[in-house]
C-alpha cells in the first residue's frame, strides 16, 4: 500500500491487539492488488450494547487507480428470521453468537473486499474484447478491388 491505511473506531474501544489485525487484513489486499493507494476501515458498534453481545459495522474503502472499491458489511439476522419462519427474533432463534464479535465482522467485511479486489484486477488485466458486429462492419468500409474507390487496379487507367 502506497500510503498508510487509516483506522477509525466508533463506539468500539480502540486496541492495539485489533488495530494490529486489520493492519495484517490490510497487508494481505496488498497481494491481490499492490498499486492500491489508500485505505481507510472504519469500525463502528451497530447498535448500544446488550447482555448477549454487539453488532459490528465495519466498512473498507480501497482507493485504486482509477477507482474506488467500497465494501460494507453488518452483521444481519434477516437470514435467520427466514429460516425459522419466525415473525420475531428471540434469543432462541438468534442468530449464531460468534457473528457478533468485532474480529468477525473484520474478518467478513475484508474476505468481501478482497473478492472486489481480485474482480477489480481481473478485469484490469483481461484486454479489451472487439465484438464481431465491429469487425463486420469495419469490413464493409474497405474498397474492393477494381472499383473507382481503389485507384488504380490491374492496368486500368481511372475514368
Amino acid at each position: 500500500m502506497q500510503v498508510t491505511p487509516t483506522i477509525t473506531f466508533r463506539g468500539v474501544r480502540r486496541t492495539t491487539r485489533l488495530e494490529t489485525h486489520i493492519l495484517t487484513h490490510v497487508r494481505r489486499l496488498e497481494k491481490y492488488y499492490p498499486r492500491a493507494s489508500g485505505c481507510r476501515v472504519l469500525v463502528e458498534a451497530a447498535q448500544r450494547p446488550h447482555q448477549a453481545g454487539n453488532r459490528y459495522h465495519v466498512r473498507i474503502d480501497l482507493s485504486v487507480p482509477g477507482r474506488e472499491i467500497v465494501v460494507a458489511h453488518q452483521a444481519s439476522q434477516h437470514a435467520t428470521a427466514q429460516q425459522v419462519h419466525a415473525r420475531r427474533l428471540t434469543k432462541a432463534t438468534e442468530s449464531d453468537p460468534a457473528l457478533k464479535h468485532v474480529r468477525v465482522a473484520i474478518r467478513k467485511a475484508f474476505d468481501a473486499a478482497r473478492r472486489r479486489l481480485q474482480d477489480y484486477a481481473r478485469r484490469r488485466r483481461r484486454p479489451a474484447r472487439v465484438s464481431a458486429r465491429s469487425i463486420r462492419g469495419a469490413s464493409h468500409d474497405l474498397p474492393v478491388a477494381g472499383s473507382p474507390q481503389s485507384g488504380s487496379c490491374g492496368g486500368v487507367p481511372p475514368d
